[in-house]
């Protein structure tokens, strides 16, 4: 076996040059734009996940239009809304 030493050395200390140093201009808008989705992503699971389902029944001779005051989504004959206080208004022609 041969004597293979070998020698380790200290690296040469060399300050950074601020010229050629790259600066910051903030936030980017990549972050930007990821932090509004995860935003609008967690608002969105906050309603679905404390909001109740709501059944208005009419019972009229003509179509009925409903409308519920406040954030109140569709799901066929039922409605996706939080626990509170709403305003419904039901309009049906022939009927006050």
């Amino acid at each position: 076996m041969a004597d293979d030493k070998k020698t380790i050395e200290a690296a040469v200390f060399e300050p950074l040059d601020p010229a050629k140093e790259k600066k910051r201009s903030g936030i980017s808008p990549a972050r930007i734009a990821l932090s509004i989705a995860v935003g609008i992503f967690s608002v969105a699971l906050f309603f679905l996940l404390t909001s109740r389902s709501l059944e208005v029944v009419v019972i009229a001779e003509s179509e009925a239009e409903v409308s519920i005051s406040g954030i109140a989504i569709p799901f066929g004959d039922r409605y996706l809304i939080r626990p509170g206080t709403y305003d419904i208004t039901v309009l049906a022609e022939g009927y006050h």
